[in-house]
């Protein structure tokens, strides 16, 4: 039941302590235990000095009414934010397995998931739509676990079959994820993850989509899905050179790729860049290197401004880090 106290200092029970730091003078109190419906206390719900004399039966009356409301609100509360937490580590966990299954394209859809976002904070996404991108980012290869391993995994070049096979996997994508009961704020997830490989003049699959058909979250994902796959390393390749990918990208801009959300893309600082293609050796990265990179924007780096900003020789330090030579050296 409610404990009313209407002398705080007079009762054994009381710290004054938190009074004693904040300057505060506590008078009198009702305290109520707020319970789930396990009848386990989760919390106190506790009112501190009524603004004339002291609290009376009614405000206890009032008080036994509100606390259990609070507690079921509480409860609630945490019931949510489990269902998000275990939402959030089975997603992670899916992408890992999708990565997994070949061991060249491992931290692949953490990647994309982390350059999307930045694109997208960059063209002021809300923080809700920015969520939901991210999952499509981390779920937009799941079609892969339909995609045989030894044409996955395959060194050599494709032939037409084998490529026609792996194109399938977006197809898959689409089917597994139509099976998944997302909630209605997560229901565009489908539809981003599984339009990544459409271009705006239509000669991106599955469906040959143009222009607006394409939705703003597949067209983040196709940007950030082509950077990454000429900037991983393959068993036949190093990284590609980074002016030449960057190039490259910029004549896809406007023809396959949505130049607005390429111009987001060019305006993320170099830190960003590196922090997200070495995200898995973040511990051996060099914070005051970081603090260098900072300063410097994509756009700009690749203008090669003559600006006294370059007297931290940000190509030295972007370098080191893109050729994975700091690796070598530690």
């Amino acid at each position: 039941g409610v404990d009313k106290i209407d002398d705080c200092y007079g009762d054994s029970r009381f710290n004054p302590d938190v009074d004693r730091k904040t300057g505060y003078r506590t008078r009198n109190m009702l305290a109520f235990p707020m319970r789930n419906k396990l009848l386990e206390i989760i919390g106190v719900f506790q009112v501190l000095n009524k603004h004339s004399g002291g609290f009376t039966d009614q405000d206890v009356q009032m008080l036994e009414a509100i606390a259990p409301i609070a507690a079921v609100q509480i409860e609630n509360a945490q019931l949510y934010d489990e269902a998000r937490q275990t939402f959030e580590s089975f997603i992670m966990t899916l992408s890992e397995i999708i990565d997994a299954r070949d061991p060249l394209t491992a931290g692949h859809s953490q990647r994309i998931m982390l350059l999307a976002d930045s694109i997208a904070k960059e063209a002021e996404w809300s923080v809700e739509q920015r969520s939901v991108l991210k999952t499509a980012a981390l779920l937009h290869d799941l079609g892969k676990i339909g995609v045989r391993e030894s044409v996955l995994t395959k060194k050599g070049k494709l032939t037409e079959d084998e490529y026609r096979h792996v194109k399938s996997h977006v197809s898959f994508t689409r089917s597994f994820l139509e099976r998944i009961r997302f909630s209605r704020d997560y229901k565009q997830v489908l539809d981003f993850a599984a339009t990544h490989h459409e271009r705006l003049d239509g000669s991106g699959y599955p469906q040959g989509l143009k222009g607006d058909q394409i939705p703003p979250g597949g067209r983040i994902l196709a940007i950030a899905d082509v950077f990454d796959a000429m900037t991983s390393q393959r068993h036949y390749r190093e990284r590609m050179d980074f002016r030449k990918v960057m190039e490259h990208l910029e004549e896809l801009a406007g023809v396959e790729l949505d130049s607005g959300l390429f111009e987001s893309f060019k305006n993320l600082s170099l830190d960003t860049i590196i922090k997200i293609l070495e995200h898995e050796n973040l511990d051996q990265i060099s914070q005051a290197d970081l603090a260098t990179l900072r300063k410097c924007q994509l756009r700009a780096f690749l203008q090669g401004s003559s600006s006294t900003e370059n007297t931290h020789n940000f190509e030295e330090v972007f370098f080191k880090y893109y050729h994975k030579e700091y690796l070598a050296r530690s």
